[in-house]
């Protein structure tokens, strides 16, 4: 990266001379280092984006492999697990053995549908 920012950096400098002489037209030298300055700043600015996108992807990257040590020790743990929403009765994600256990494709079904509808049953559900 740093490398081709220079040698963009030298050919535009050396074409606005060129360009210059060709046309007779005098540059002053700080137009030559306002070009130096502009491409400068951009390998800065390219290093500290280049930086914070690998601190990203790094982050990505282990909460990749928390995500399956959790699911690794809670399939050794557990039957099944399931993600309920926040009314506590809407599923909103489970793995293939809920959907096994329940006969259905579960996302988005009620656990109190899955239940038995007698009250004293019901009364487990109440938030």
């Amino acid at each position: 990266f740093v490398a081709h920012e220079a040698f963009t950096c030298i050919v535009n400098v050396t074409t606005t001379w060129l360009i210059s002489k060709d046309h007779g037209e005098d540059v002053q030298m700080r137009d030559y280092l306002s070009l130096m300055i502009y491409h400068c700043i951009f390998v800065l600015v390219g290093g500290v984006q280049c930086h914070l996108f690998s601190a990203l992807f790094r982050a990505e990257q282990e909460l990749v492999l928390e995500k399956h040590a959790f699911e690794s020790l809670s399939s050794m743990l557990c039957d099944a697990t399931c993600w309920v929403g926040k009314d506590v009765d809407t599923i909103t994600a489970c793995d293939q053995r809920f959907d096994c256990m329940m006969g259905r494709y579960m996302p988005g079904q009620t656990l109190s549908g899955c239940l038995a509808q007698a009250e004293h049953e019901q009364g487990r559900l109440v938030k």
